[in-house]
């Protein structure tokens, strides 16, 4: 008789490099923000546009390398 143990689906969202979270991947909680459209070029698929809401443009950016390294 085999030992296997049924393991739900994981995998490690952290090897990528991706960095999330309030103030890192998107605005905090209360703070003005508006819509910008971000392409976001990775290595070996075409470019894809995301809309975040950002503080500014600046912060757009940020969030988009962040999430996207």
């Amino acid at each position: 008789m085999s030992s296997f143990q049924a393991v739900p689906f994981q995998w490690h969202d952290d090897a990528n490099g991706s960095q999330f979270g309030d103030g890192i991947s998107h605005a905090m909680p209360g703070k003005r923000t508006r819509k910008y459209r971000i392409k976001v070029h990775m290595a070996a698929s075409r470019p894809m546009t995301v809309i975040l809401d950002a503080e500014n443009k600046a912060a757009a950016i940020k969030y988009a390398q962040n999430r996207w390294p």
